[in-house]
């Protein structure tokens, strides 16, 4: 089992590694990318609900979306903005709540760079071809499971932190 885990890790640092090193699209990075992409799913479930007073999404909204804290979500929006992907706007009411809107750069941008990704990975599953991908996508929703159930329910990293000492022992 350890040539398997070693296998396993690896071939995750190698596709990791590949996604990481793919270049940019429409001038954007992978992580503003996936910004501008919540943050247009979230207008277009505000249009679907009929919201004809959208104003935008708050930063604390984007931030929670995003899985960023309140001023690493800024940083990023702050890099859109200047890119001139989003529009910031405030309320007469509140000046302290910011709202985020696509420009509509950040709209052409979302729609270019989600094509783009949709190709790659059509391409890739067409090499890979039907049946392979239906297992792929099999096992990476159990290894997701399989994960989330280790880490979240019986706090497995945690459990391994409080061995650590053991492990310097053990000279690991």
């Amino acid at each position: 089992m350890d040539e398997l885990s070693r296998e396993l890790l690896a071939v995750m640092k190698n596709i990791k590694k590949r996604f990481s090193a793919s270049s940019t699209v429409f001038e954007m990075s992978k992580g503003e990318f996936f910004a501008l992409q919540e943050i247009s799913q979230h207008e277009k479930k505000e249009k679907q609900k009929g919201n004809r007073e959208y104003q935008g999404m708050t930063v604390s909204e984007c931030s929670k979306c995003m899985g960023l804290s309140k001023p690493a979500a800024s940083q990023l929006l702050r890099i859109l903005e200047d890119k001139g992907f989003i529009l910031r706007s405030t309320t007469e009411n509140d000046r302290r709540i910011v709202y985020i809107r696509l420009s509509e750069r950040g709209r052409k941008g979302v729609e270019y760079a989600s094509c783009a990704w949709q190709q790659f990975v059509e391409e890739v599953f067409n090499r890979l071809g039907e049946n392979n991908t239906r297992n792929f996508i099999s096992i990476c929703r159990r290894l997701d499971e399989i994960m989330e159930e280790l880490i979240e329910k019986q706090n497995f990293l945690g459990n391994l932190r409080k061995t650590e000492p053991e492990r310097k022992d053990a000279g690991v």
